[in-house]
């Protein structure tokens, strides 16, 4: 898998490149006709950088883009998968005590239980 890894990665970073200028293009679109507070065509184009130089670095490419910081750090709390929070439905629960016993009962605690 290394050898094939190292055989297509100008491919790889072909792709990258063709994806962004792609993404950029459609940044350029939206704001065809203005940018709007806190987002511009110019920042979007950072962002997708960003992202990419991010994904790059997660499968063990070099980064190729200059923008190495986030230039919309409000978007953070969506980029970030550990703050995600699971419904209960959605996660198997260990917590559950199924036919549990307490044990602190004493013999006699009962004793004057009158059915």
């Amino acid at each position: 898998m290394l050898k094939i890894r190292k055989e297509c990665e100008k491919d790889q970073y072909r792709m990258y490149d063709d994806a962004l200028t792609e993404e950029k293009r459609w940044a350029t679109y939206l704001f065809s006709k203005g940018s709007m507070i806190g987002l511009s065509e110019k920042l979007l184009h950072q962002f997708v950088e960003y992202m990419a130089n991010r994904r790059m670095k997660s499968i063990g490419l070099s980064p190729m883009y200059d923008q190495k910081t986030n230039p919309l750090p409000w978007v953070d709390h969506w980029l970030n998968s550990k703050g995600t929070q699971n419904a209960p439905q959605e996660t198997e629960i260990e917590s559950y005590v199924i036919g549990g016993i307490k044990q602190d009962v004493k013999k006699d605690q009962f004793k004057q239980f009158k059915l």
